[in-house]
């Protein structure tokens, strides 16, 4: 075997087979194939959705891995509660059942994607001693779970396993009810806030309510819900659950219709605290059905993963940086990338520091470090040197080595390939990986319709950046997407819209040189020639080095449009 093909890595392992297959093949084969697919789907489903990796599925057996035994012990909680919910009114004789084994252990893994080791091997063991819809662990794993997750731990000792020299302790894992909570260790019983944990928030989609009792609106919400809870499931940042025992956030909402109007009306309930902390409604104003819920859906799960991100962030500011999970540290961090305030950007630098030197590994440390060595270039206070390219360029390589499907990562890359090596159609090729990813992601559909419009086709990429603005006002990143909104008209010589969107941006983050230098430029060409002069003389005492001789050229496409560019902030006054 090529040693450059494999790793040796820690891992959570989650092995899963049906109880009674072969029965249930020779008393009804097509009937158990539908079965059996139908339950593939699920577990794909969640396995994805709390970050995890399907290694293989065959036949009536399942083996993924996950970075953290948390993520892997809410999936099969999830996934077995989904199952047998759907197959109680079944016959006992006809109900497919799964057992489940989670281990947290050594593996190997090769470059193809199979896995191999004791790590895979006791997790299969494991699962031969559930009960067939349960699901049962390994020691190692309840010491990582037991204080974050509401469960009773029912330990069956040590176990001897065939090819495992040594005995493995087990314990089978009982979601916890109200009225079982006084049977349970104390242990168990700890909540969420007792301990801080390394995964996302978890986040409950409960199924929205209709305030029509007609069949069409149930229908409507019923087909919103879907959508808004397909939208969370892809956001960078949170774990989609399905169980409220293990949800932090719980989403509830309502949907209402009117000759052809859709409303929403949303709320967020945090579960550490029983207490809703944010409510708002959203008007579809789409004359489609299904253009109306796309546009909703966006809008929605937007506004969800903001609230959440602000409200992790204001909770982990209350704690010493040395108290924080790297979960907490990496939301921290980035959330002060959002923004635009240079003062803030080297506190992010050391809180992801952190992170790395806890995890060199963690893919999404890495890319959120890569994305703050050209925060400054991005925002136009400086221009990038090699070294700031390389190191850009090494970080986000090695996070996509860990996870090609990060969103987040697709999105530094394309930023990097647009603003740092000029490289439009990389730029798109990348942005549109990353919507392939998560269509719902307002970063790369902003990102996307800035690259279009540096190629010289505005038409199409204004749209994606006003698209990006108007999801959600209260999204730290807005700033940007309205400087983006005001390139666009730039480029299209449509000046007074232009500067209507760059002072937008301008009011949102004060002072940032790349949105004064949109503004100036375009005062200039509209005939405003003494509010040009204002806003380059603001732009030169807020960034004291610039010099036009020295601005990089911006990454348009067509040369002319370079040019009336740089003729407006020369007339504006920018220093030669």
């Amino acid at each position: 075997m090529d040693e450059g093909a494999i790793r040796q890595r820690l891992a959570a392992v989650l092995a899963a087979d049906v109880a009674g297959y072969s029965r249930l093949m020779s008393s009804d084969e097509l009937a158990t194939i539908a079965a059996l697919d139908a339950g593939r789907r699920i577990f794909r489903n969640h396995i994805e959705t709390h970050q995890g990796r399907v290694v293989d599925m065959a036949g009536d057996s399942v083996l993924a891995v996950f970075d953290t035994a948390i993520g892997a012990i809410t999936a099969a909680l999830a996934i077995q509660e989904i199952i047998n919910s759907s197959v109680a009114e079944l016959p006992s004789e006809r109900r497919m059942l799964f057992r489940i084994g989670v281990h947290l252990g050594d593996l190997i893994e090769k470059s193809d994607g199979t896995v191999y080791g004791d790590g895979v091997n006791i997790a299969s063991r494991l699962e031969g001693l559930a009960e067939p819809g349960g699901v049962t662990i390994s020691g190692v794993v309840q010491e990582a779970v037991r204080s974050r997750l509401r469960a009773r731990f029912e330990d069956i000792g040590e176990q001897s396993v065939k090819n495992i020299p040594d005995p493995v302790h087990a314990f089978r894992v009982r979601t916890q009810t109200a009225s079982d909570t006084s049977a349970t260790s104390p242990a168990a019983v700890k909540t969420r806030a007792s301990t801080p944990s390394e995964d996302k928030p978890s986040v409950m989609f409960q199924p929205f309510t209709s305030l029509g009792h007609d069949p069409q609106s149930q229908t409507l919400a019923a087909a919103a819900a879907e959508e808004i809870e397909a939208s969370l499931a892809r956001l960078t940042g949170l774990s989609l659950v399905t169980t409220s025992s293990v949800a932090t956030y719980v989403v509830k909402g309502r949907v209402h219709s009117d000759a052809g109007h859709v409303r929403v009306t949303a709320h967020l309930v945090d579960q550490r605290t029983n207490r809703e902390f944010w409510s708002d409604h959203f008007d579809s104003g789409s004359k489609g059905t299904l253009e109306a819920l796309d546009d909703l859906a966006l809008r929605i799960s937007t506004a969800i993963r903001y609230e959440i991100h602000a409200r992790e962030c204001e909770r982990a500011a209350c704690r010493p940086d040395e108290e924080l999970s790297n979960e907490e540290l990496m939301s921290q961090a980035g959330h002060i990338l959002l923004g635009s305030k240079r003062a803030d950007w080297e506190r992010s630098r050391r809180l992801i520091d952190v992170a790395l030197s806890r995890n060199p590994a963690s893919f999404m440390a890495l890319s959120i470090r890569a994305c703050g060595s050209l925060i400054e270039v991005f925002c136009g206070y400086k221009e990038p040197s090699a070294d700031d390219l390389a190191t850009c360029q090494r970080l986000i390589q090695r996070a996509l080595e860990l996870n090609e499907r990060s969103d987040f990562a697709h999105l530094i890359l394309a930023s990097l390939h647009l603003y740092g090596n000029r490289h439009i159609a990389a730029a798109i090729r990348e942005a549109k990986r990353c919507l392939e990813l998560n269509p719902a992601y307002t970063l790369a559909t902003d990102l996307l319709g800035s690259a279009l419009i540096f190629s010289g086709k505005p038409e199409e990429g204004l749209p994606c950046c006003i698209h990006a603005a108007e999801a959600n006002p209260r999204f730290p990143a807005n700033a940007w997407y309205m400087q983006s909104v005001a390139c666009g008209y730039f480029v299209m010589q449509r000046y007074g819209d232009a500067i209507e969107w760059a002072r937008r941006a301008d009011d949102r983050e004060r002072n940032v040189p790349r949105f004064l230098l949109v503004l100036a430029t375009s005062e200039w060409h509209a005939g405003q020639a003494g509010d040009a002069r204002r806003t380059a003389a603001r732009l030169i005492e807020s960034a004291p080095g610039i010099r036009l001789g020295e601005l990089r050229r911006w990454p348009f496409e067509r040369t002319e449009d370079w040019d009336r560019f740089h003729d407006g902030l020369a007339a504006s006054g920018l220093p030669a």
